[in-house]
């Protein structure tokens, strides 16, 4: 016997509905409300329950100072006397403290007496009292937790003597005379007579040759001490039984028992008994002592894993087949019966209950219930004793083992008698009902030991021990399912009356149902003389059926037709810039067969908020701080104010030039970032002599701050951010050479007009030039030279940075001055003030114009040729976002300071708002972070994570809600493809080295597993059970145990290298295809072909289920066979001729993936697009383009709101079809969390 054994069989109070403390009913709701997870603030429970008396007020209040301790909210006893001040002078309200005491030492703490004396003055004398009465100092330290007894076997515990002991007036008459209130309000009996006269008596110091090292447990028919044998030196568990004039004969006649029985029984999974003895007239019992825990501790409340569950049945069945042997039956097996020692060892305790089989059984009278009803016989929950057989412990053992593989016994009531009518009466509910994926043969033995009729159980534990064995070695096993019939018998035994009201009942439907027959043939004889008229109007009615039914599907076939031509039209509206049209036939389009394509166009025609076309350029553009207003400055002087939202114009105002200076058009012009002030170029007018000036003026009053003559000219002009400075570089036109040489850079202050200083540049000229965000230097960039940087007061050089081949004509400086932007050809570079490189920005196809920073620098925008406008992310190096739309090249933009919103002019004096949190084209991630082609795609389960297979560059995860890098994993070869377990805990990848790798992303494991020959191309998870299935080069399909790396079973059948597999959404079936064109379909379990044909007449490249697993699709590549035509063929399932075919593609298609509604098929080819098709009627309905190179995987979000792709181009891109109506979108979301 152990001390964790003896510990944790005490109990405190009883939970409601127990055996042993059926709680007052108020106490009974606030326990219910802990039970469903809350918990209830005690205080405003019984002032919403007020309680009727201080005993239901101590009930209520145990309880929650119970679940409290649970929880680890250690609150003191004092906490409840301040809210409760009416108990704290009661010694009724000892129980709390008694119970925290209790608390304490089950959580190992060692509790002095003296401190809670102190701590209770009022309670001295009963303090005193328990001192005197248990022999201890008030300062001795007490472990209660170690003398509690098991509570199934135990009247009264040490924790209620201490009660009787604290609430006793007189020492004298602590325990006979002491009030049992407290010990009958919890449904406790009153203490053995030979206890209380046990109490009196000084604890031994030795027993015979025994010396006593502590208590160990204590109950009303005896006390457990560890004690060391003096002679052999071990420890040992010694069991003694209390006597005195009243002590119980029947507790007497049980001691005897169980040392006849455990005598016998020398077994290594039975706990041994070393000596029968008598002291002080006191029988006892030395006992092997076990350092453990009982099963029902080790189990706490949860399931074990079947084998091992079956290795310790098995193990225990050994050995109460052993005591059987020896004439034993055991009578009360149950977890808490069952220790555990530290090496894992199960050991059979308690044999209080058994029976001699030999022997007469007096110690239990007929009708007596003996034993735990949760694990009682039906015979033995009876109380019939002559039907106590070995049976009964074949019982107990499958109960046990039902509650290894449930976590719970197989019956459970509110009361014990409950519990009892429902062993005798209900079958047990089979455990795969809480377990599904317990396995059957164990599932049925441990049925099997359930059988109400011992008879239909094992006739032995050794029977038991061996059909358990059998199911560990992977052999058939003897015990076989129950039977309806059986089942049928079974009820009609165990209610016989009502098997006959069934069987009555049966045959008066049997009656009824041959009368009802004879009428039936009755009439229909009748019906039979009008039975050609009725066929001839059904024949009419099916004619006219299956006209409406042409007609319907004629109507519907022309409302498809009809919406994808709407489709067609408002892209093609869109792509020539009428938004507004596009968006108006858009939502023209019958709802019935709106998809993903409809959604992602009408989020894609939302990006432009506003377009209208002025009569010439405008020199610059300026957003209002909030973007509601738009600022144009004209060629002939005109500065127009319009809404942003509407186009609609605000206010017009013609700036005056000052007298002298030229009355010619204006070329260029600048605002200051502050839109306080406006420079331009004025240029002579024709038969007008004289150089170009550039003029200022203050916006809001259009006064002229000053003019400035210029000797060549202007090539680009720039105003300090509040409008103080400003700057402009001059050269003269060589038009042989067709570049500006003799240039030159001028500074002037504008409130003086006055021009500060100047810097040359003989060879070349300056480009553009930017002032820094203070104002006191001024960047320049021009032909040969990337970046000049000069002091703004003296024009001295700080920075110059030459290279030959430079041709930049773009500069920006950001406002937060840690970035200078450089265009050089179709790419942007950042550069420090200091002239370090930071990063390059790729992606225009065409000569940047201009470059502006946001107002926090965090964001950076550039015009282009290529008839784009582009958004960069300047912190992470990255394209946000393109902007496509104009017919021509895009040379002005501004931003608005709260970015929201974004304006362009192209060359043709097109204009264009365009809103940021919108968007139009699809989002690019990875760019910078791929290092090789993405062949794979895979989403985590939690539709947040996103990871991406790239070759040699390894595997990245990434964050879709809000576009970060989260990890990066680096296997030892190319990754071909990408899985994540449908749990989400594991991530496989497909090694061109034949080999497999799985992380464990909780603890970043790396298991690798190896068995093909050449490159493994694909990977895919089991939906349900730990299963990865994979096939490559060597034309195989391996199944791996992800549990343990083991190849579970293969499938040979293909002749060429398996090139696509996919699993049917149940699970059980799997469609793969091979290089020759082959479709196999098989089952996983066994590995075996159901069918095969030919698919298509070049190899199979992909391979997708519809959600329901009632059609798949193929398709096929061309990459070697040029001739050979591609297309998408969809089957029904077990069928060898195609449904549909889809074509569209003029390449090979390298992925298939299905939507998760089935109604679309996405599909990627080495064409460089994307096509989305009808799934039900095979018609290409929307054609995605942006990659640049092949797009190699394709696949929609679990929700069906996104597509992602990824291909040789190494770029991630993410259309959005997120209905506006639910969300901003994934780029709004991108946006916000970026500003």
């Amino acid at each position: 016997m152990s001390n964790a054994a003896a510990n944790a069989a005490a109990s405190t109070f009883a939970a409601p509905g127990s055996q042993h403390a059926p709680l007052d009913e108020l106490a009974r709701q606030l326990w219910q409300l802990w039970r469903l997870g809350q918990q209830p603030d005690v205080a405003a429970f019984l002032r919403e329950n007020p309680a009727n008396d201080d005993r239901q007020l101590l009930a209520v209040l145990f309880v929650d100072q119970n679940e409290r301790w649970h929880v680890n909210e250690t609150i003191p006893f004092e906490k409840y006397f301040d809210v409760f001040s009416d108990l704290a002078d009661k010694p009724e309200s000892l129980e709390l403290v008694l119970n925290e005491i209790a608390l304490r030492t089950s959580r190992g703490e060692s509790v002095c007496l003296a401190d809670y004396r102190n701590r209770l003055p009022q309670f001295h004398a009963q303090f005193d009292q328990l001192a005197a009465a248990a022999s201890v100092g008030t300062d001795s330290e007490i472990d209660l937790s170690a003398t509690t007894v098991d509570h199934d076997h135990a009247n009264a515990t040490d924790r209620q003597t201490l009660r009787l002991l604290l609430e006793a007036p007189d020492p004298a008459e602590s325990v006979e005379n002491s009030s049992l209130i407290p010990l009958l309000q919890f449904g406790l009996k009153e203490p053995e007579k030979g206890l209380l006269d046990h109490l009196k008596r000084p604890e031994p110091k030795a027993i015979g040759p025994y010396e006593i090292q502590r208590t160990l447990a204590r109950g009303g028919m005896g006390v457990v001490y560890q004690a060391i044998d003096c002679r052999l030196k071990r420890s040992v568990a010694l069991k003694m039984i209390l006597s005195g004039p009243h002590a119980d004969p029947e507790a007497f006649a049980r001691f005897r028992s169980e040392a006849e029985a455990v005598a016998r029984l020398q077994h290594p999974s039975i706990v041994q008994i070393f000596e029968v003895g008598e002291h002080d007239g006191l029988p006892f019992l030395a006992l092997e002592y076990v350092d453990g825990q009982n099963l029902a501790q080790l189990l706490n409340g949860q399931a074990m894993d079947p084998k091992e569950a079956a290795r310790l049945v098995g193990a225990l069945a050994v050995a109460v087949e052993f005591a059987h042997q020896k004439g034993i039956i055991h009578r009360d097996l149950k977890p808490a019966n069952i220790l555990i020692t530290k090496n894992g060892q199960a050991k059979i305790t308690d044999f209080g209950l058994a029976k001699l089989r030999e022997a007469r059984d007096t110690a239990t009278r007929p009708g007596e219930v003996l034993g735990t009803p949760n694990y009682m016989a039906p015979e033995q929950a009876e109380g019939h004793v002559d039907h106590v057989t070995p049976a009964v412990d074949v019982y107990s053992l499958g109960a046990i083992l039902y509650e290894l593989l449930t976590g719970q016994p197989p019956f459970q009531g509110g009361t014990p008698m409950e519990t009892l009518l429902r062993v005798r009466l209900h079958d047990p509910i089979a455990p795969s009902h809480y377990q599904p994926n317990l396995p059957k043969n164990l599932v049925t033995i441990c049925l099997k030991c359930l059988r109400k009729d011992r008879h239909l159980r094992y006739q032995s534990a050794a029977e038991l021990a061996e059909d358990l064995q059998r199911f560990l070695d992977g052999e058939p096993v003897h015990a076989r399912p129950v039977t309806y019939a059986e089942r049928i018998w079974m009820w009609t035994r165990r209610h016989p009356a009502l098997a006959i009201v069934v069987s009555l009942s049966a045959f008066v439907f049997v009656a009824a149902n041959v009368i009802i027959t004879s009428l039936w043939q009755i009439a229909e004889t009748a019906r039979s003389v009008s039975q050609q008229q009725t066929q001839d109007l059904l024949r009419t009615q099916q004619n006219l059926l299956q006209e409406r039914e042409r007609a319907r599907t004629a109507g519907e076939q022309r409302r498809r037709v009809e919406y994808q031509q709407r489709l067609r039209v408002s892209e093609l509206e869109y792509l020539t810039n009428d938004a507004e049209v596009a968006v108006r036939v858009l939502n023209e389009c019958p709802e019935t067969f709106r998809g993903w394509e409809w959604h992602y166009l009408r989020r894609q025609f939302n990006g432009s908020v506003l377009t209208w076309t002025a009569d010439s350029l405008p020199l610059t553009l300026m957003l209002s701080e909030d973007s509601q207003r738009l600022t144009t400055f004209r060629i002939d002087g005109d500065l127009r104010t319009r809404s942003a939202a509407t186009g609609e114009l605000i206010k017009r105002n013609r700036l005056i030039r000052p007298a002298g200076c030229p009355t010619g058009g204006f070329s260029l012009a600048a605002f200051s970032a502050d839109r306080k002030r406006l420079a331009a170029v004025c240029n002579p007018s024709p038969g007008e002599t004289g150089p170009q000036h550039i003029i200022a003026w203050d916006v809001r009053s259009g006064k002229a701050l000053g003019s400035f003559a210029c000797s060549d000219t202007v090539i680009r002009l720039n105003l300090q951010s509040n409008g103080n400075r400003l700057a402009w570089s001059e050269g003269r036109w060589n038009g042989t050479r067709r570049h500006y040489e003799a240039g030159r850079v001028r500074i002037a202050d504008l409130p003086g007009a006055k021009i500060i200083c100047e810097a040359a540049n003989p060879q070349s000229s300056f480009s553009d030039l930017s002032f820094s965000p203070d104002g006191t230097q001024l960047a320049l960039t021009g032909r040969e030279h990337p970046l000049r940087i000069i002091d703004a007061t003296n024009a001295e050089t700080i920075i110059n940075i030459e290279e030959k081949e430079w041709t930049g004509s773009a500069l920006a400086w950001s406002p937060a001055g840690d970035h200078i932007a450089l265009q050089r050809n179709h790419e942007i570079q950042l550069v420090s003030p200091k002239g370090q490189k930071i990063g390059t920005l790729s992606g225009h196809r065409g000569l940047i114009h201009q470059i502006v920073f946001s107002k926090d620098g965090n964001h950076l925008v550039s015009a282009s040729s290529d008839e784009t406008v582009r958004l960069w992310d300047v912190r992470n190096v990255r394209e946000v976002k393109t902007l496509v739309g104009h017919l021509q090249s895009v040379c002005r933009i501004a931003i608005g300071d709260d970015e929201r919103r974004l304006v362009s002019a192209g060359t043709a004096g097109q204009l264009k708002v365009w809103d940021l949190e919108k968007g139009q084209d699809p989002l690019c991630l990875g760019a910078d972070v791929h290092r090789d082609w993405v062949p794979s795609l895979a989403f985590h389960s939690n539709q947040r994570w996103l990871a991406t297979g790239c070759g040699d560059s390894g595997i990245h995860i990434w964050d879709l809600q809000s576009g970060s890098h989260l990890k990066r994993f680096q296997p030892r070869g190319s990754v071909e493809s990408i899985a994540f377990q449908p749990n989400g805990d594991l991530l496989a990848a497909a090694l061109g080295q034949g080999k497999i790798s799985i992380w464990n992303l909780t603890t970043g494991f790396e298991t690798v597993l190896s068995g093909h020959f050449g490159s493994v191309l694909g990977v895919a998870f089991h939906p349900t059970e730990k299963l990865l299935l994979s096939w490559g080069e060597d034309g195989r399909v391996r199944i791996w145990d992800t549990e343990n790396g083991r190849q579970v079973r293969e499938f040979r059948k293909h002749a060429g290298v398996v090139q696509a597999l996919a699993l049917h959404p149940n699970g059980e079936h799997v469609v793969s295809g091979d290089s020759n064109g082959m479709i196999r379909i098989w089952r996983l379990d066994d590995a075996e072909e159901m069918l095969s044909f030919e698919a298509h007449d070049t190899r199979v490249s992909c391979i997708a289920f519809g959600p329901d697993g009632e059609w798949f699709a193929t398709a096929n590549s061309n990459r070697h066979r040029s001739d050979a035509e591609t297309s998408i063929k969809i089957w029904k399932m077990m069928a060898v001729e195609p449904a549909r075919i889809l074509t569209g593609h003029r390449l090979s298609i390298w992925h298939l993936h299905v939507s998760p509604d089935g109604r679309r098929i996405a599909s990627a080819g080495e064409d460089w697009t994307i096509k989305i098709w009808d799934a039900d009627h095979g018609e290409m309905l929307l054609t995605l383009k942006g990659h640049s190179d092949d797009v190699r995987c394709v696949k929609f979000s679990p929700d069906g709101k996104l597509l992602v792709s990824s291909g040789d181009d190494r770029c991630l891109r993410i259309w959005d079809a997120s209905p506006l109506e639910e969300s901003p979108g994934l780029r709004a979301l991108w946006w916000k969390q970026q500003n």
